[in-house]
């Protein structure tokens, strides 16, 4: 985001300055929270009459007519008179016309199965299409030209358009040619970068053009469906196809192309889950497999999707030869998208002569096998101390291991209570979770396996034991190097934790903290939890630092303040990063509800500088939601009841773009 987007930090200029032009759906994002939502509730109704918006906002006529009056006297939004009644419009830069005949359903009938819209809930497709105008060009005419800044993407509604560049020494060269049902342009309208080809009618075409400044406001409405639009498109950056420079191509890395695990074929399975684990497999990826099962007698009646996705056939391993075994695995590996193997754990020969065609061996047994760990090129042993999570196993064979950041943000952090419970209640599987501040706390504590009802109910009825502010606004000066103790949160965690360490955790845990001297980064991954939970409560200039290890250490919020590229470094193919830091707002660092204390107003300015690092972070999420806990202050650690419920709202509605992360791929 650029930097005069958050200018108006400075001053009120938003209220003193007239505008000449239309406002940019960057200037709409950096509004306060109340008057960006009276802006969005304009453009999805627009033009609309007063009444109607008070209706829609649920706020007192008076506020939402104080606010409307403000707005459009500052050029943010125009008012026209239509049938002799007053109608307001946001007073959007280069707006166009808009409309939609019967057309443009049928074009984007297709497109929304493409994985490039599928990102989008039926709501926001009803918005994006009526944002479409029809165009037409006639033959030979050029689109966009090469190098030219991308201001629009286009659907190919009629007619054939081709894609043309040139070579070396100046000869034309056609790329492609694209025809109905085809998305052009969408690289540099998302990205925000130049043409990389020509786009010229081959003969008379139609197209349904969505204009840049159209397609931001839409995507301010719904900032995980354009982190989603955004990962996918860079993506797409990346084939052969594209033929994008190798500077571009390298300004555009994405994590998923740096993090892209092997895909593993064949899989060679030791133990009774084999049939499991294959049908969990086929369900993630949507592939055809083939499970070659050696066991005697046969293993579990697969369900119904094993019929569709999954064919097992059972060879047993004491009367099939090693060239039989060989001929199955080579006939499946041409027929089926992958084959697994499901072995005993006893040695036989055959499968020592198809060992070296075994991309992975997965010893699910428990007992350590000996000839898996003498032959097998690569494999994963299963710790026993649990019965094997299949579907986990699964998701990290198919690079959708789903790893969950949950940001610092003191009190505030709180609402990561309530984002869980709607993870749980949703059934999405958390694999890891990765966190720093106060929200590592919640991290740590639920990777401890304490449920959600009891994260709640320590929230809740024991809200002075999670806060680290001894004292509340009284200040006791323990040191020169904090304000507070935190001695009795501390002891809290003490006494929940007792000596559990990070081995003894349900799902991988992973807290920055930070070398107060050095300023470094620290991951506490391994050794005792209440080490890396005390260094997570001392918040940097507020809470006495944890002294490890002749170190004094502090939470990490300023340096890494929602760690999704931790959870990156540690294989997750799909990283939720969950937002409890509010966007900085006109009144700078005052405390909410004209709390002023040296506490809440520090925090607001570590929330700033919080911020500000949380955007340098987006590149490594898949999703990201954004919990509206903005109203809260950063000591309401007796607010915990509303911070859940507001934690649990947000996330609900995010649920469906996690089902589609999660679901097989399309391009399969």
């Amino acid at each position: 985001m650029s930097d005069d987007a958050f200018s108006w930090l400075t001053s009120d200029q938003i209220y003193t300055r007239k505008r000449k032009s239309g406002v940019s759906s960057l200037e709409i994002l950096a509004l306060p929270d109340d008057l960006r939502q009276l802006v969005n509730q304009v453009m999805r109704q627009e033009p609309v009459k007063l009444e109607a918006l008070v209706a829609a906002l649920e706020r007192p006529e008076q506020d939402v007519r104080g606010q409307v009056a403000l707005l459009t006297a500052q050029g943010w939004m125009q008012k026209e008179e239509i049938e002799g009644e007053i109608h307001y419009r946001v007073n959007l830069a280069r707006r166009r016309a808009r409309s939609l005949p019967p057309g443009i359903w049928q074009v984007l009938e297709g497109t929304w199965k493409i994985q490039l819209f599928r990102y989008f809930n039926d709501d926001e497709k009803a918005d994006f299409t009526r944002a479409f105008k029809l165009e037409s060009f006639e033959s030979g005419e050029c689109i966009f030209r090469q190098g030219e800044w991308g201001h629009s993407m286009y659907l190919l509604d009629s007619g054939v358009i081709e894609l043309v560049t040139q070579d070396a020494e100046g000869n034309e060269v056609v790329l492609s040619r694209l025809r109905p049902g085809a998305i052009i342009g969408e690289v540099a309208v998302l990205l925000g970068e130049r043409r990389w080809a020509t786009a010229r009618a081959v003969e008379p075409v139609s197209v349904w053009t969505l204009y840049k400044n159209d397609l931001d406001s839409l995507l301010s409405r719904s900032p995980s469906a354009g982190l989603a639009l955004q990962r996918e498109i860079e993506r797409q950056v990346h084939t052969p196809e594209r033929h994008i420079s190798t500077t571009q191509a390298s300004s555009c890395q994405t994590r998923k192309d740096e993090h892209q695990g092997e895909r593993y074929n064949p899989i060679l399975i030791v133990g009774q889950e084999a049939a499991a684990l294959a049908q969990s497999l086929a369900e993630y990826t949507g592939e055809r497999l083939l499970l070659l099962n050696l066991h005697a007698p046969p293993q579990s009646t697969p369900s119904p999707l094993a019929s569709s996705r999954l064919v097992i056939e059972h060879r047993s391993a004491r009367h099939l030869d090693s060239k039989a075994l060989t001929k199955s695995l080579q006939e499946g590996l041409a027929q089926f998208d992958r084959v697994i193997v499901a072995a005993p754990n006893e040695l036989h020969s055959p499968l020592m002569s198809v060992i070296s065609l075994i991309d992975l061996v997965i010893d699910l047994s428990g007992t350590e096998v000996p000839w898996v760990i003498a032959a097998a090129r690569r494999r994963w042993t299963i710790p026993t101390e649990r019965p094997p999570d299949i579907a986990r196993i699964a998701r990290r064979l198919c690079q959708r291991v789903l790893g969950v950041a949950l940001s610092g943000g003191a009190a505030r952090t709180l609402a990561h209570i309530g984002a869980l419970r709607a993870l749980e209640e949703a059934q999405m599987p958390i694999d890891m979770i990765a966190s720093t501040g106060i929200g590592a706390v919640i991290a740590g504590l639920y990777a401890a396996g304490f449920s959600v009802d009891e994260l709640t109910d320590l929230a809740i009825r024991h809200d002075k034991d999670l806060n680290p502010f001894d004292g509340s606004l009284n200040l006791r000066l323990v040191s020169r190097s904090a304000l507070y103790a935190g001695k009795h949160a501390r002891q809290t965690l003490q006494k929940l934790l007792q000596d559990r360490t990070f081995d003894d955790l349900s799902l991988p845990l992973y807290i920055v903290a930070a070398d107060l001297e050095s300023g470094q980064p620290i991951v506490f991954k391994e050794g005792p939890l209440i080490d890396a939970l005390e260094a997570s409560l001392a918040l940097a200039g507020l809470v006495a630092p944890a002294e490890r290890d002749q170190r004094s250490l502090v939470d990490g919020g300023l340096i890494n303040p929602m760690p999704a590229n931790v959870l990156v470094e540690h294989g997750a193919g799909l990283v939720i990063g969950i937002n409890t830091i509010p966007r900085p707002n006109r009144k700078g660092i005052l405390p909410a509800r004209g709390k002023i204390d040296l506490t809440s107003t520090w925090l607001r300015l570590r929330d700033q500088l919080a911020y500000a690092a949380l955007m340098s972070s987006l590149r490594h999420l898949d999703l990201l939601i954004m919990l509206q806990v903005d109203q809260f202050d950063g000591t309401d650690f007796d607010r915990a009841a509303e911070l859940i419920a507001s934690g649990l709202a947000a996330t609900q509605r995010e649920i469906h773009h996690i089902r589609t992360l999660l679901a097989p791929d399309t391009r399969l």
